[in-house]
């Protein structure tokens, strides 16, 4: 993607407004319309997946989301059963991340290495933009 491709951003979870590059164009309540925008980007939390699923399904079923992020939280281990709830099939356009950066160990025990916590949706869209 070059620097001239027009990104779009729904950011639904409030812990993701002050990681969206500048030149993404940003916005914060559900609108059915942003669904014809090329390169969307979703960023939300597990408890609040359904409240974007339909928006998700639609620009993923026009080839127009390339990622939605998802913030892990205390209710991670319901997240399959909420992408099966919400018809949304796991795919490559989907990735978990966590803001959780005083505790190392994830919901399942794993150590988790502060360097990857906060910062790769922040990393990933930034490098879209470069």
């Amino acid at each position: 993607m070059s620097k001239t491709a027009k990104m779009t951003v729904w950011a639904q979870d409030p812990f993701s407004y002050d990681i969206i590059p500048p030149s993404f164009t940003v916005f914060r309540k559900p609108n059915l319309n942003k669904v014809n925008a090329r390169d969307i980007f979703v960023l939300t939390s597990v408890p609040e997946l359904p409240a974007v699923t339909e928006f998700v399904r639609a620009a993923n079923h026009r080839n127009h989301l390339r990622t939605l992020f998802i913030r892990e939280d205390d209710n991670a281990q319901f997240l399959p059963q909420m992408l099966y709830e919400a018809k949304l099939k796991i795919s490559r356009h989907i990735l978990v991340h966590s803001d959780i950066i005083h505790d190392k160990t994830n919901l399942f025990g794993f150590h988790r290495d502060e360097s990857t916590t906060l910062h790769n949706p922040r990393r990933l869209l930034s490098a879209l933009v470069c």
